[in-house]
């Protein structure tokens, strides 16, 4: 189906957030859980969408609102951080420091048509996970590999890819976050299998298990060149910049 950018950016924020009637932010979409930002605000070259979360009152959307709609759009060729033109005016709004960076800034993928970039070649086994499935007993996560914390490989974060060698989950790939049309992959290595190519490996299988279900989805914050060179190296392709302030 073809859409423009800034259709793609609303399919991002229905994939990431639960709204209610009104569109204002309830809820994080599961499988993550907790409250939404105060203020989301998407930038494509097609145009700029925004958000809120319920309890910011009315005064301050109004400001924000009249801020966000005087944006303009990202301008083409875009691949690095561009700050909003009013970026320190919507921080006064909420509230924050205006040095203070937002909680959450960062590039929207969407992937290609499947096909235009065959997955390549690595040395692990790939291990699919859907719904409803028993976890793999042939793989186990040594918590030495994953310093900042073991990754939850719970059926809830279905369908998952794990790349496994020797016994050990070496990375893996998990819905971050699902909608009626859409999911978002979230994508981890142990430390010490970095750099092998082993989480575009991954993201591609995830991506294949969702076609033909939902639109598969990937986002990170721009500091993340990690994860910005996986979707360098899978072809996927940019349609929007999201900042968010809790």
């Amino acid at each position: 189906m073809l859409r423009t950018e800034l259709e793609w950016m609303q399919l991002h924020v229905e994939t990431l957030f639960a709204a209610d009637d009104a569109g204002r932010l309830v809820s994080c979409s599961p499988p993550h859980h907790g409250p939404p930002p105060r203020f989301f605000l998407g930038r494509t070259r097609h145009g700029v969408l925004w958000r809120f979360r319920g309890d910011v009152e009315g005064a301050t959307v109004r400001t924000l609102s009249r801020l966000a709609a005087q944006e303009r759009p990202l301008p083409p060729g875009h691949t690095r951080p561009a700050p909003p033109e009013r970026l320190a005016a919507i921080a006064q709004a909420l509230g924050q420091a205006v040095a203070e960076p937002p909680s959450w800034c960062g590039p929207a993928f969407r992937f290609p048509p499947p096909g235009s970039h065959p997955p390549r070649e690595v040395d692990a086994a790939l291990v699919r996970v859907l719904p409803g499935d028993p976890a793999p007993k042939q793989a186990r996560l040594d918590p030495s590999d994953w310093p900042e914390g073991v990754p939850d490989l719970s059926n809830e974060r279905a369908p998952l890819v794990l790349a496994v060698a020797g016994g050990r989950v070496c990375s893996l790939a998990v819905t971050a976050r699902v909608g009626a049309r859409a999911a978002e992959v979230g994508v981890e290595t142990a430390v010490p299998d970095r750099g092998r190519g082993l989480a575009a490996a991954v993201v591609a299988a995830w991506a294949a298990l969702q076609r033909g279900r939902r639109e598969p989805l990937y986002s990170c914050a721009w500091e993340n060149a990690g994860s910005r060179g996986v979707a360098r190296r899978l072809g996927l392709e940019f349609y929007g910049e999201d900042l968010a302030y809790r």
